[in-house]
């Protein structure tokens, strides 16, 4: 991933090129006096489960008076596949 150098007096007039650059998935080093001063990194999509994953419908299994145990749990996941 390429990281571009920006002058905060750049990032200050050129908010939205920045902006477009980061949902492209650029990165920026910004640099106060010519000094590195913070970096700009673009946040990862979120990740939508897939109805197929065995934990996208573990809500159902659920059981309100008695809670499971991690083995349990483990076990139901685990047999869904």
């Amino acid at each position: 991933m390429k990281t571009n150098e920006l002058s905060m007096v750049e990032f200050r007039n050129e908010t939205g090129r920045v902006i477009k650059g980061l949902r492209q998935g650029e990165s920026y080093s910004l640099t106060y006096r010519g000094k590195p001063l913070a970096r700009l990194i673009p946040e990862k999509q979120a990740q939508v489960p897939s109805v197929e994953d065995p934990l996208y419908h573990f809500h159902e299994l659920a059981i309100v008076s008695a809670p499971l145990t991690d083995s349990e749990m483990d076990a139901l996941v685990y047999e869904l596949r």
